[in-house]
């Protein structure tokens, strides 16, 4: 079905090649997860299978890419979309028709169908994504998951027999997120379609793999391999390898089931760290009663919260719960239809635009909506312009990690790397208060772990942190309290292992293992660490003590 052979490919003025030297064959029932940092160039690899690259970017391309024997580079991009189901890492630019249905019911329309086919193809997508309830919504109304959602079932619906993803599950919930893995994974069994994602999510992608291409900087060092040989040689690796690794396990466990079991079977107990929680301090932005209507239901309904200074707080949910709405009303950008916001005291909406911006850095789930440069560089500029404490271009983008990429097109770069250059825009004038959507979107590995790190020492300097995403390791590593949010009400509030820890579907694969006392890998690593004893072995929790702490 796929064939690729020696691709290399070199965008117009970058200094070195995307690709180099790709070569891997893929047909009907394989299932390939697309792996590697961001900038290493998955989302290149993706776009040459359906045309993209090099018809629509530019550049230098060498070696080969066939699709059901046809050159991606004699054929015609509109001719391979036939073939080759696309979802690109941005949906918000991948929709054009206003209502939910009209958009999926657009690709069948140009293959010519019959209306009957038509409505039954975009019934099955609907059914199939889980989003009958979206069909007659208007997109724009839609959250960010939930517009996810639609584009890779307009894409289903096209009936394409190899299925390319580009960061699918990265504005996906928990939920959402499985049933797409379990969707995908039944569609290359039971249609005999080929599916590849490129994902950093790794601990949820690989279960459905059947084999992993790992890309860095352009190469391939290992090539396309089995899944299992994959999770021995991944740079990065999934959280089951990790714990093997910290605590020395003889191999690295399959399944969550396995890892209960190799706990249980090696003991002494390691004692979790106690976490500090950073004291509140003062209340920046607070909530009272918030309410915002549409039509005739309530995207939230009296939201009451504070956000004090000094501390991060994270907002958890499914698509569609008013996540995004509420960060848009503490950001001033839009008014509740009933209750009241305010900064300081005073009504948020009536700050006035300049002083709002100083105040509050808001970086919305679509990044690049902030860029207004052309230049990475001449984005810190202007952003600076509005700082008052003389910090230089060269500081932001060193703090950052964004120097090597001073000189790059804002829009050419990583949606990781995007998102890295959005919060620095947001950070710039040093506001009081900082408002994430998603801000993990399209982060790699190490990307996260910078991000934690600055997080904490902005939390440090008093700036009042709130962030909305799906990231459960982002919360368990960094929030000092979690807000559940369910059908635009508050559900619940408290501690992240309160939260987190005892919830089966927002639980991380650490706490699946080790029940709430652990919640992320850097976790037990730690306490292992801390930990001595008489065998001079990396020790793990006791049995007893996992089986309480699961109950």
């Amino acid at each position: 079905m796929l064939s690729i052979q020696n691709l290399s490919f070199q965008h117009h003025a970058a200094s070195h090649p995307a690709l180099r030297n790709i070569s891997m064959t893929v047909e009907p029932g394989m299932f390939v997860g697309v792996v590697g940092p961001s900038g290493s160039g998955k989302s290149t690899l993706l776009r040459a299978l359906n045309g993209l690259v090099p018809h629509f970017h530019g550049g230098k391309l060498g070696g080969s890419v066939s699709v059901d024997g046809q050159d991606t580079r004699r054929v015609d991009t509109a001719e391979l979309s036939q073939i080759v189901g696309f979802v690109s890492q941005e949906p918000e630019a991948q929709t054009v028709f206003d209502t939910v249905v009209d958009e999926i019911a657009f690709g069948p329309e140009n293959l010519g169908l019959s209306q009957r086919e038509i409505e039954q193809r975009v019934t099955n997508a609907l059914r199939t994504l889980k989003i009958v309830h979206l069909g007659k919504r208007d997109i724009s109304t839609l959250s960010g998951g939930e517009r996810q959602r639609v584009v890779i079932a307009a894409t289903l619906a096209m009936g394409s027999r190899l299925l390319v993803l580009d960061e699918p599950l990265s504005q996906l919930d928990p939920w959402a997120a499985r049933d797409l893995l379990e969707t995908l994974d039944e569609l290359r069994r039971s249609d005999r379609v080929a599916v590849i994602v490129a994902e950093h999510r790794i601990d949820q992608l690989l279960p459905h793999c059947t084999h992993v291409l790992e890309l860095a900087t352009g190469e391939s060092s290992f090539g396309l391999q089995s899944r299992p040989a994959a999770v021995y040689t991944l740079q990065h690796k999934p959280a089951l390898a990790r714990l093997a690794q910290i605590v020395n396990w003889p191999e690295i466990p399959a399944t969550i089931d396995d890892a209960r079991s190799m706990v249980q079977r090696n003991g002494p107990t390691i004692t979790p760290a106690i976490r500090d929680v950073s004291v509140a301090g003062i209340v920046r932005l607070e909530a009272h009663g918030a309410t915002v209507q549409q039509s005739d239901r309530h995207t939230i309904a009296d939201i009451d919260l504070t956000v004090p200074s000094g501390t991060i707080q994270a907002i958890v949910g499914p698509n569609g719960a008013g996540k995004t709405t509420i960060l848009r009303l503490l950001a001033g950008l839009q008014r509740p239809d009933r209750g009241i916001v305010r900064y300081e005291g005073a009504p948020v909406h009536e700050l006035s635009g300049t002083l709002r911006q100083r105040s509050i850095g808001y970086v919305p789930q679509y990044p690049a909506s902030l860029f207004i440069g052309e230049t990475v560089r001449e984005e810190i500029d202007i952003a600076l312009e509005q700082a008052t404490t003389g910090r230089t271009t060269t500081e932001v983008l060193e703090a950052f990690s964004l120097t090597e990429l001073a000189e790059r097109f804002s829009w050419d770069i990583s949606g990781g790397e995007r998102q890295r250059l959005a919060i620095a825009i947001a950070v710039a004038a040093e506001p009081s208060v900082l408002l994430l959507d998603e801000p993990t979107r399209g982060m790699d590995a190490t990307a996260r772990q910078s991000l934690y790190t600055m997080l904490d020492r902005l939390k440090r300097t008093g700036i009042a942190i709130f962030i909305a995403t799906h990231d459960m390791d982002l919360v368990c590593t960094t929030a000092d309290h979690v807000i559940r949010l369910d059908n635009g009400r508050i559900s619940s509030k408290g501690t992240v292992s309160d939260i987190i820890g005892h919830d089966p579907v927002l639980q991380t694969d650490v706490a699946r293992v080790f029940g709430s006392s652990f919640l992320t890998c850097d976790q037990v690593e730690a306490a292992a660490q801390e930990s001595t004893t008489s065998t001079n072995r990396h020790p793990v929790m006791s049995p007893n003590s996992v089986l309480k702490a699961r109950v």
